[in-house]
This record gives structure tokens, C-alpha cells and sequence, in this order.
């Protein structure tokens, strides 16, 4: 970022030349980087990812071999690379707002967090209200609203949240406001928010008309 502004450059003049690779080497290094950045995570979480197909996902699990290590969630394969050190201490923070589309919680659909209790909208995703993590599970919806002086930060939380956790999420909060150089406006409301698509949901999942 350049100000408020994305800044691009070409790919040949900021990254080092290196040795082609066939497309099963290709595909290999894929997978290899993808477990160890992401995992434990499932072929499935992969090929979602990489657009990539199962047969070759298992090829190139096969390749790797011992490098990765394979451990059942629920009955479901995973697998991880067993050398990379976990980055999350002690000190890392308790709550977060995700993005919309955030990577965190698209590639995982098999293991992910958990919503609690009349969540004010836990099933469905919502392209104008976000997720809020805290402690590994889904609390509740935020969405911000970026003015010259002032972000304006509105969350949904389920009522079991406790004070605690709604002082993290305000942490949180705080955190963005410090990242857009911008005051924190604060706003906490109550229940379902209105939602894109109204009471028929999200337009992506309504049932389509029979044809004739």
C-alpha cells in the first residue's frame, strides 16, 4: 500500500529467477507449501485452494511421502508438516474480526469455528457482515464503515459473550482503528442484523424457479 492506494510491480523485477518445474513437480511443491502453511488440513481444503483435482492431490501427497504427517479429525485425514513451529503464543490476541472472505474461514469447511448459541446469524455468510472469532469460536457479526476521521466499527454478539470477551472484541476493534490511522467509533446492537436478501437469505442459495 502506497497511502490508501494499491501500488503493483512486475512479477520479473521483484522475485529471483528459478529453475522451471514440470507440472507434477509443480503441483507437488503446491501441496508441499500449502500443508505447511495451512495444515493439518484435508485434500479437500486443497483442491478448494489450489483448484486443483483430488487424483492429483493424492499424487502429490504420495510423492511428499514422510515429509507431511497425517492425523484424523472426526474421521477425516489431515495432514500437516510436523516441522513448522506454531506460530501463536500466549500473548497473541483473543479476539478477531475477520474479513467477508476471509482465508481462515473458507478453506477449512470441515474443521472450523465453532458458532455459540443463538449466534444472530451463524449458518449462512453474508457478503456486509463478517465473522468475529474469539477463543476459537464464532461469537458473533461486525462490519465497519470507513469515514475521513472515524471508523465506525457495528457488532452483532451472541448473548452468552461474556464482558471479558466483549472487552477483547473491543481490543480488536481498537487494533483496526490504529491500522486506518482513524478514530474508533464503537457500536454494539442487538439480534439478526438486516441481511442481503432479506428473509430469502442470500440470492446464492435461494431455491431456483422449475422451468415452464
Amino acid at each position: 500500500m502506497k497511502g490508501v492506494h494499491h501500488s503493483y510491480a512486475l512479477v520479473d523485477e521483484v522475485i529471483a529467477p528459478t529453475p522451471e518445474r514440470s507440472r507434477d513437480e509443480a503441483v507437488v511443491e503446491l501441496a508441499r507449501r500449502f500443508f505447511a502453511g495451512h495444515g493439518p488440513a484435508t485434500v479437500k481444503d486443497f483442491t478448494r485452494w489450489a483448484t486443483m483435482t483430488i487424483t492429483d492431490t493424492r499424487a502429490a501427497l504420495a510423492q511428499i511421502g514422510d515429509e507431511l504427517e497425517e492425523v484424523e479429525v472426526d474421521g477425516i485425514p489431515h495432514w500437516f508438516d510436523p516441522t513448522q513451529v506454531r506460530r501463536r503464543s500466549a500473548a497473541a490476541p483473543a479476539a478477531y474480526l475477520f474479513p467477508a472472505y476471509d482465508e481462515a474461514m473458507l478453506t477449512y469447511p470441515q474443521v472450523n469455528f465453532p458458532a455459540l448459541p443463538h449466534h444472530p446469524y451463524a449458518e449462512h455468510p453474508d457478503p456486509f457482515w463478517a465473522f468475529i472469532v474469539l477463543d476459537g469460536s464464532n461469537v458473533g457479526l461486525w462490519k465497519r464503515t470507513v469515514r475521513p476521521a472515524v471508523v465506525q466499527v457495528e457488532v452483532r454478539l451472541a448473548p452468552s459473550v461474556s464482558s471479558e470477551g466483549r472487552d477483547q472484541i473491543r481490543v480488536a476493534a481498537q487494533r483496526l482503528s490504529y491500522f486506518l490511522e482513524r478514530d474508533l467509533s464503537l457500536i454494539e446492537n442487538e439480534g439478526t442484523p438486516h441481511l442481503w436478501g432479506g428473509d430469502l437469505g442470500h440470492p446464492s442459495r435461494r431455491r431456483r424457479r422449475a422451468d415452464g
